[in-house]
């Protein structure tokens, strides 16, 4: 059984009403992108998870009434969140899978083949998001920043031939996306981005929504320092909750949505606001995930 301080990576949660992104999310609801997919605002991360702890981690989360799972080929998981939905008995069209483009394929052939693998991994025809990392190089070894354009395009031909119902991108600076925006031919509809006290990626959010996409949140792998900090504990006893749920108001406050490793019914829904005053102590506290 998964707890709070089972943290991985990133977080989020799901039922049948409806939002766009913006509002605040309340991580129950569906947020429709952009191309008009729907997608639950709260989904369960499997970054840190294993071989031997995948299945039973993603049918919990499932049975729990959680529908949105978060992967990537490089976690090495995939065939074990086949099986757990098999398993779950949901289907299929019921779900959402956000995958990733493994790191390092660059290549467009390489990347829409990579793709291939993953779906039949996963025991699917199609991802509902398939999310991109920026590949492109430095000044030195990728001056024309070769490998971003070709992997997005990858994305582009993976999402034309349908099997990836949306397409997005993965800790992007404002200035990869303005870089991206202007060799495109399809815009993301997702970024997803790291959002937490003392970290706030304000600059990353603007862009996001300047250029309509949709902000997903997920938390460091060193979640735990954060929440064991003076700060937040004292937020929690001002509201009379517990360290996690300040994050994941913050978290409200701040983004669309919220990808996170920890079961669908351990994220409270929301119980307070913070204030303005509040928000930007949160914003400029020390970062402890770092």
């Amino acid at each position: 059984m998964f707890s709070a301080c089972s943290f991985g990576h990133r977080f989020l949660e799901y039922n049948n009403s409806r939002r766009t992104f913006s509002s605040m999310p309340k991580f129950n609801e569906m947020i429709r992108l952009h191309n008009g997919i729907e997608m639950p605002s709260l989904a369960f991360d499997t970054y840190g998870l294993t071989a031997g702890t995948a299945h039973d981690a993603v049918l919990h989360h499932l049975q729990c009434g959680g529908r949105h799972i978060d992967t990537s080929a490089d976690f090495g998981v995939e065939k074990q969140i086949a099986a757990a939905i098999a398993d779950s008995g949901i289907p299929r069209n019921e779900l959402f899978l956000t995958d990733e483009i493994p790191g390092g394929e660059a290549n467009h052939d390489a990347a829409v083949r990579a793709v291939e693998v993953s779906l039949k991994r996963l025991a699917s025809d199609y991802v509902d998001l398939l999310l991109m990392g920026w590949c492109g190089g430095t000044s030195k070894d990728d001056p024309d920043n070769t490998k971003a354009d070709t992997a997005w395009s990858a994305l582009e031909t993976v999402y034309k031939n349908g099997n990836a119902h949306s397409i997005g991108i993965l800790d992007f600076q404002p200035w990869q996306i303005e870089y991206l925006l202007q060799r495109t031919e399809i815009v993301p509809m997702v970024s997803l981005v790291p959002i937490y006290p003392g970290y706030p990626s304000t600059a990353s959010v603007k862009a996001n929504k300047e250029h309509n996409f949709c902000t997903v949140a997920y938390l460091p792998k060193k979640i735990r320092q954060v929440l064991d900090s003076t700060e937040i504990h004292i937020f929690a006893e001002k509201y009379h909750t517990d360290p996690l749920d300040i994050v994941t108001q913050y978290v409200r406050q701040k983004a669309d949505a919220l990808t996170i490793s920890v079961p669908f019914n351990e994220v409270k829904e929301e119980s307070f606001r913070f204030s303005e005053p509040e928000l930007k102590y949160l914003d400029v506290m020390k970062d402890y995930g770092v």
